[in-house]
């Protein structure tokens, strides 16, 4: 339950890198993924494990997943970048909303009342989280960039799920953000970002720990504990983030974003748990 814990802890931390690096929000991606990269290389090896995959199919899809998940790290920091970290986190946590959806668009299955009326709820969450509603606003444009980033979360959640059932975490992961760092060494040519010792001392811990290490103790957390509590547990993230951002950052987030976080937290939550305990009902 520790592991389990500890790694959430870190996942809450990660969003906090979005302040403390000076990095543009694409380089911040790449080099969060650039040194995962390396990190997982490694723990690919120690296991002694292939890197091939069944068919061109998987592979195919697991580089798709891959671009997803660097829109996704992209819209998060970008969100932090002109919010702040509670609203950043705060928004991306209607990632289980979305999934209720996506989910069953994509098994082709049919979308249940229960999640309408929970996106619902959500949704007036997040009307609370948006002082005005003006693109210019940079609350509003933070709301906006986690929502795309949780939008995007949610599919690669579901994309993964699929492969996950053939190939270990480490390597989907390996080849996930293999795709990520690759597609951003033009960007990383282009903007010929000047990177201090202290950014660049940031980012390997943002990708070695919080990225490549965080990941793999979540996932082996999983022997411990079954998979319904895992995921309970992960909606405690932004809780941790916030609190972090709170004492490490300084920052005051008003009595609204916080009424409409704790409204998409308990959204969020009962999303997990009722989803979960459906999935076990229909394996009954």
């Amino acid at each position: 339950m520790f592991r389990l814990h500890f790694s959430v802890l870190m996942f809450g931390i990660t969003g906090l890198f979005g302040k403390f690096v000076t990095l543009s929000s694409t380089m911040i991606t790449f080099g969060r993924c650039f040194f995962a990269v390396i990190f997982l290389f490694f723990c690919i090896v120690a296991m002694k494990e292939n890197f091939f995959f069944k068919s061109k199919k998987d592979f195919l899809t697991v580089l798709f997943t891959g671009v997803i998940i660097g829109l996704v790290w992209f819209f998060f920091f970008q969100s932090i970048k002109v919010s702040t970290v509670s609203v950043g986190l705060i928004t991306y946590a209607t990632v289980a909303i979305f999934t209720t959806f996506i989910e069953p668009l994509y098994f082709r299955k049919k979308i249940r009342r229960t999640d309408i009326i929970l996106a619902f709820v959500a949704f007036i969450g997040v009307c609370l989280v948006v002082p005005d509603f003006n693109l210019s606003d940079n609350i509003t444009q933070g709301v906006i960039l986690g929502l795309l980033a949780a939008f995007f979360s949610s599919i690669f959640c579901v994309m993964t799920k699929k492969l996950i059932t053939k190939y270990s975490s480490v390597k989907l992961t390996f080849y996930q953000y293999g795709t990520v760092a690759v597609l951003g060494l033009p960007f990383f040519a282009v903007q010929h970002p000047s990177v201090d010792a202290k950014n660049l001392m940031l980012i390997i811990i943002l990708g070695v720990i919080f990225t490549g290490f965080a990941n793999t103790l979540f996932i082996s957390s999983f022997k411990k504990v079954t998979a319904t509590k895992a995921m309970i547990i992960l909606t405690l993230e932004p809780i941790y983030g916030v609190i972090l951002a709170i004492i490490l950052l300084g920052e005051k987030p008003t009595m609204n974003t916080l009424i409409g976080g704790v409204i998409i937290f308990l959204s969020a939550f009962y999303a997990t748990i009722e989803g979960q305990l459906v999935a076990k009902l229909r394996t009954k």
